[in-house]
């Protein structure tokens, strides 16, 4: 038993026959790349949570400073 390798003969695309009335060139212009919205990973209200959740602790800790300072001075020239 004998296997005999056929060899396929391959015909280059001919551009003898215009598939079209315009020669095919590549285009020189580039094509505009749409805008696509990349997906958020986070959320910017969480961070302003934060923020103000510390302005709110410092607010009232000076505050608290402060009137604490205004007792102490209050009760020493009383007594």
């Amino acid at each position: 038993m004998t296997v005999e390798k056929v060899k396929k003969q391959v015909t280059p695309p001919s551009s003898t026959t215009p598939s079209s009335s315009k020669p095919t060139t590549p285009s020189t212009t580039p094509t505009p790349t749409p805008k696509v919205s990349l997906p958020t990973t986070g959320n910017e209200t969480g961070d302003m949570i934060m923020y103000g959740g510390a302005l709110a602790v410092l607010v009232s800790l000076g505050t608290g400073v402060v009137y604490y300072m205004k007792k102490k001075k209050s009760t020493k020239e009383e007594g």
